[in-house]
């Protein structure tokens, strides 16, 4: 996630089976992907047809973070999980590992 100078991201996550021609009939996932300055990254489903995939999260990078986060917590299906992560201060990125968020809801990560 990079960050504008105002301290917001907005994207998208797409995945597909990655073989077949299937996304052209709408099989396929979309995810809208927002870090707003409450300092919350959310992931919500946003597209696509069929059951959304049993990935999980592995790494989150947050690029252009001016201020050294106390705590990074992930927030799914009513669970508030901590999580371990390092902030490289000079470079002003954050790099969370194994959130351990599933795409199959909802999901945030809160900085503070």
């Amino acid at each position: 996630v990079a960050l504008s100078g105002g301290g917001e991201a907005e994207g998208e996550l797409y995945l597909d089976d990655g073989d077949s021609t299937m996304h052209s009939k709408g099989h396929y996932a979309s995810f809208r992907i927002v870090y707003n300055q409450n300092s919350e990254l959310s992931c919500a489903r946003s597209g696509g047809e069929g059951a959304s995939p049993a990935h999980t999260i592995e790494r989150v990078v947050v690029y252009g973070l001016s201020k050294e986060p106390k705590s990074v917590t992930a927030k799914q299906g009513g669970a508030d999980s901590p999580l371990e992560f390092t902030y490289d201060k000079g470079a002003q990125v954050l790099l969370v590992r194994k959130p351990n968020v599933s795409l199959k809801e909802e999901w945030k990560v809160v900085i503070a």
